[in-house]
């Protein structure tokens, strides 16, 4: 949705860019008016309409797609939120407990990370990578700035997945793969760009202007398509095979032990009926995630792990612990006085020796 939108904002750009071009009666390099150009390629390649679609690109990318949403997203998805919900549920004497910890993050939609972000950043590639099809000015600065905001989103994100979510997983073969598939997007838009920009180079090929469009998407699917078989077929062939994991001795006690989350405590009915219907005792804890030391135990209907309760997070502690820094630099500021004395003796005897 996201490309589909960005393809629909760059079509919009090119269009308004040639009515701006036309009615400056702007011309080409051989002196004929833009608006007597009746091929696509004609128009794109004039110099008129590379330097304001350049311009145009550039002014989309930074710092409205490359930074903007994202320092606004923390802000409206999870402070503003946070905030509001606070005054909401103090504000109601009758909400507390179970209740206003259910209803906290109902109210703030950050709480919850969906992985969009790998999208978000290949977007991003995308549209720089759309500057090649431009005069070289403007790489530099594009990819600076690409960089800079990816420096501030990592940031960002890391902040929140510490500090603003219950849990995610990202480390997952599925994840990497999907990634790598949508990565044949911006690659197969680099290779459309060097298509473009060979033609009619010296002892390159020099195409017309309606077969260099087709050249240009023909070699973008041709790379989608290699990109995807590749993926399929090709990478497999240089995997390693599992070794070490023990399946077929490893029990479902053991694995029960290790981890808090299955099948039964995972499933609200089930422990509904077992506190209720089936009156165990004691019965199957539902699971939460950061409670996992409230899971009880109870070897004879399966229920295997145990846990201690974490220690609170003081959210007043400093980000750095200025005291635990220079304590080591001073340790290290001693060590390095204790060999000095070592070094000179050392240096005396081999002088002493020569």
């Amino acid at each position: 949705a996201c490309t589909f939108n960005v393809v629909l904002d760059l079509c919009c750009t090119y269009k308004v860019a040639y009515k701006i071009n036309v009615g400056l009666r702007q011309k080409t390099y051989d002196g004929h008016l833009l608006e007597n150009i009746q091929t696509f390629a004609g128009r794109f390649e004039s110099y008129a309409m590379q330097r304001l679609l350049a311009n145009n690109l550039w002014a989309y990318a930074f710092p409205a797609t490359f930074l903007i949403g994202f320092v606004a997203e923390p802000i409206a998805t999870i402070y503003a939120p946070f905030k509001v919900a606070c005054q909401i549920i103090g504000s109601q004497p009758s909400v507390g407990g179970f209740m206003a910890e259910q209803l906290m993050p109902a109210l703030i939609a950050g709480t919850e990370y969906d992985l969009s972000r790998y999208a978000d950043v290949l977007l991003n590639v995308m549209i720089a990578v759309l500057i090649f099809f431009f005069p070289g000015g403007f790489n530099v600065q594009m990819f600076g700035a690409l960089g800079i905001c990816h420096i501030i989103i990592y940031a960002l994100d890391h902040y929140k997945v510490l500090r603003c979510i219950k849990a995610v997983e990202y480390a997952g073969k599925m994840v990497d793969w999907w990634a790598q598939l949508v990565l044949c997007l911006p690659t197969a838009l680099m290779l459309s760009c060097l298509v473009f920009k060979a033609n009619c180079e010296p002892d390159y090929y020099c195409l017309n202007d309606g077969d260099t469009v087709i050249a240009c998407a023909a070699a973008f699917f041709a790379h989608v398509f290699l990109h995807t078989l590749c993926l399929i077929f090709v990478v497999p062939l240089f995997g390693k095979e599992a070794s070490g994991d023990d399946a077929d001795s490893v029990t479902y006690k053991s694995v029960c032990e290790r981890l808090a989350c299955s099948w039964f405590t995972s499933n609200p009915i089930y422990c509904l009926r077992s506190q209720y219907i089936y009156k165990h005792s004691p019965p199957c804890t539902f699971y939460s995630p950061g409670k996992e030391h409230l899971m009880e135990l109870n070897e004879e209907l399966g229920f295997y792990f145990d846990n201690d309760a974490a220690p609170e997070e003081d959210f007043n502690a400093k980000l750095v612990d200025t005291d635990a820094l220079k304590a080591n630099f001073d340790k290290l500021k001693a060590q390095l006085k204790k060999d000095e004395p070592a070094d000179e003796q050392k240096d005396e005897e081999g002088a002493a020796k020569a």
